[in-house]
């Protein structure tokens, strides 16, 4: 991988700058995904385990792999204020290793040491270090515990879109979603246990495969995660809440039966917006079926239980 402009990583007051024309070169497993690339500031860490003055310490590179480059990076490592105009020392520790070996030295200049090398691993600033440096974080594959579905528009080019919402875990910043073989066009990480995703409706029905199709999460350099249910994109409706399934008006008793067609308790001649005893019985059914009190009414519970399961392909 060559790059063909300076490019700049930063975490923090941590940064790697790379010039212009420099060529990463790899060993290891893995793939050679620039956005896996990790800076982790390690000063309190090692501190804990050596007896040597620290005074700062990171770890660069990507899980897995040992990367070398063509021309000298440019390294800066936040230090305190009270190395300030001091000359240190820098000392790496290569992956697995329990050497410390000596390298070049930098002057503290506004709390950073700047320093260039030709390689990525663990560097410290300050005494030769005695411990074992924080290793990188190698990315766990994530797992998929539950998920829903609903269809909305909106103005854009593609006016119909799924938003697919996912629940688990591990889940990571850069990590990609798929319906089968087609990727979302874009995906907001709320937390390492829930992401959102977006397709575009159209594309995900032009496709000659069988429309039930896989929901899969993968995070750089793991395998994927597949929910283990499957989505048919033909089927997904719009997107109801439990306040829509109110059943003191035609219009959320609409909504109920459609909800219930959709989850095979009625069909849709059913959809009348009256609350028939054939309505009646579905919802026992449904509540029978769920564990909820068989009242035949959709009170609270049926209503929220409704709502969750909707978005849902069975």
């Amino acid at each position: 991988m060559t790059f063909d402009t300076q490019y700049t990583i930063t975490n923090g007051d941590a940064t790697i700058v790379f010039p212009s024309g420099t060529e990463m070169t790899k060993t290891g497993g893995g793939s050679l995904d620039l956005t896996t690339l990790t800076i982790q500031d390690i000063t309190d860490s090692l501190k804990n385990t050596s007896q040597a003055d620290i005074a700062g310490a990171l770890t660069i590179g990507i899980p897995d792999l040992r990367l070398s480059f063509s021309k000298d990076i440019t390294v800066t490592i936040p230090v305190d204020s009270s190395y300030e105009g001091k000359t240190l020392t820098i000392w790496y520790q290569e992956a697995g290793e329990s050497i410390w070996t000596q390298g070049p030295t930098c002057s503290v200049s506004s709390g950073r040491c700047t320093f260039q090398t030709n390689h990525a691993t663990t560097y410290s600033a300050g005494d030769q270090p005695s411990g074992v440096a924080a290793a990188i974080d190698t990315p766990e594959q994530a797992k998929i515990s539950d998920w829903s579905a609903y269809l909305f528009q909106d103005d854009s080019k593609c006016a119909t879109k799924l938003k697919l919402n996912l629940e688990g875990k591990h889940f990571s910043k850069n990590a990609e979603v798929k319906i089968g073989s087609k990727s979302a066009s874009s995906v907001e990480r709320k937390s390492s246990r829930e992401l959102s995703a977006t397709f575009c409706l159209e594309k995900l029905l032009n496709v000659k495969t069988n429309l039930s199709r896989k929901v899969t999460v993968t995070n750089p350099d793991t395998d994927p995660s597949k929910a283990k249910d499957t989505i048919n994109v033909k089927t997904v409706f719009p997107r109801f809440t439990e306040k829509d399934f109110d059943p003191s008006t035609s219009e959320g008793i609409k909504n109920i039966q459609q909800a219930l067609v959709k989850l095979k308790f009625l069909t849709l001649p059913d959809i009348t917006g009256t609350y028939t005893q054939v309505t009646v019985s579905a919802v026992t059914a449904f509540q029978s079926k769920n564990n909820l009190p068989a009242t035949g009414f959709a009170g609270p519970l049926t209503k929220t239980k409704l709502a969750k399961l909707y978005g849902k392909e069975t």
